[in-house]
C-alpha cells in the first residue's frame, strides 16, 4: 500500500496527465530523508521514498521531448501535526541529531517547493531539507 501511493499512483498520474503538461512545465515529487538515511523503523516509507527519487532521476531523460522538468524535495523531519504527538523525549532525540537542533517548518520546505518550480534550470534535483541531519 506504501508503494502503491508513493509511487505507483504518481507514476501513473503522470502518465496520464503528460498531454495535457505544457512545455516548460515542471512535475514536483515529494520524497524523504529516510529515502537517502536508512531508518530502522521505516523500511516500508523509506524504500518506497528511494523509489520516488530514482523516479525523479529516471524521468528527466523521458521528460526531455515535452520539455517538462522534474525535481523532488526530500524532507528530513518536519513540525507538523503528527510529529508534535511524538513524545518529548523522542522529540530531543530526534533534534539532537540535527545539526540545527529543530525541525523544520512547513514554511520552509513550502520555499523548497517553490524554489524548484520556478528555477527553470533545476532539472533531475532532489533537494534534500534535513537541517544538517546527514552531517551529525
Amino acid at each position: 500500500q506504501v508503494f502503491f501511493a508513493n509511487v505507483h499512483f504518481p507514476t501513473f498520474l503522470i502518465q496520464r496527465l503528460l498531454p495535457r503538461i505544457e512545455r516548460g512545465g515542471c512535475v514536483l515529487f515529494t520524497g524523504s530523508l529516510m529515502g537517502i538515511e536508512p531508518h530502522g523503523m521505516a523500511l516500508p516509507y523509506g524504500v518506497s521514498k528511494s523509489a520516488v527519487h530514482a523516479l525523479t532521476r529516471n524521468l528527466v531523460k523521458h521528460l526531455e521531448p515535452y520539455g517538462i522538468r522534474v525535481n523532488a524535495v526530500a524532507p528530513g523531519f518536519v513540525d507538523t501535526e503528527w510529529q508534535k504527538t511524538k513524545p518529548a523525549e523522542i522529540r530531543r532525540s530526534i533534534e539532537s541529531k540535527v545539526a540545527l537542533h529543530r525541525f523544520a517548518l512547513p514554511e520552509e520546505i513550502a520555499e523548497a517547493f517553490l524554489f524548484l518550480f520556478t528555477n527553470a534550470y533545476c532539472n533531475g534535483e532532489i533537494l534534500t531539507l534535513d537541517g544538517g541531519y546527514s552531517f551529525r
